[in-house]
């Protein structure tokens, strides 16, 4: 079964990370500074509308070993769903892995707010932890946001990405449970049934 891990972690891992309120310049056109933490484009829990319209890659160079400094920049184009600007923040050294006051990664943002460009990006490029990596706040990970947001395909791109389905919240509730208090049946019906399939999984490794 995949380890439970804390987010917490990551930010003493990270190579002489610079403050995680620092925003590059080059990243953002125009020299525009990163808000602070829970403020707009922030780490809020709304969902802004989507930013500029996505693009293919604009360099060959590999984006999965740069992976240095941090910024709430990374956070703000999760949410707002621009991967033209996640993109160019990895390329310039920036760490997916960063989180913002609430310990919520770029991740947590884009499955809740259902950017399926971002998830599919940082399942792609990300260290595989953050697939797991829970919140300061309530626990949960970014398979228990998309399901309480009953986001069906950025739950079905979660599961293929390896999520634990079986990571409880603060509150003892699995991304299951979430999608059942959500009303969204048919989402919880396919949690469960691939809960199991974990399970048995789990079972023939270890005999």
């Amino acid at each position: 079964m995949p380890p439970i891990v804390k987010s917490s972690t990551y930010r003493s891992t990270l190579r002489s990370a610079p403050s995680a309120r620092s925003s590059p310049s080059s990243a953002q056109g125009q020299g525009r500074s990163q808000p602070p933490a829970g403020q707009p484009g922030g780490s809020s829990d709304h969902c802004p509308a989507e930013g500029r319209p996505r693009s293919t890659m604009r360099s060959k160079c590999d984006p999965s070993n740069l992976l240095e400094k941090t910024t709430d920049a990374i956070i703000k184009a999760a949410k707002t769903g621009d991967l033209v600007m996640l993109k160019d923040l990895h390329l310039q050294g920036y760490s997916l892995l960063s989180i913002d006051s609430t310990g919520q990664t770029a991740l947590h943002h884009g499955a809740r707010c259902g950017h399926k460009d971002i998830v599919r990006y940082l399942i792609s490029y990300a260290p595989n932890s953050i697939i797991n990596m829970i919140d300061n706040e309530t626990g949960q990970t970014a398979l228990h946001k998309a399901a309480a947001g009953r986001q069906r395909s950025i739950c079905y791109m979660l599961v293929a990405g390896g999520a634990n389905l079986n990571i409880q919240d603060n509150d003892g509730r699995t991304a299951r449970m979430l999608a059942s208090n959500a009303d969204d049946f048919e989402l919880a019906f396919y949690l469960e049934n691939q809960e199991q399939f974990q399970l048995i999984d789990f079972r023939s490794n270890n005999i």
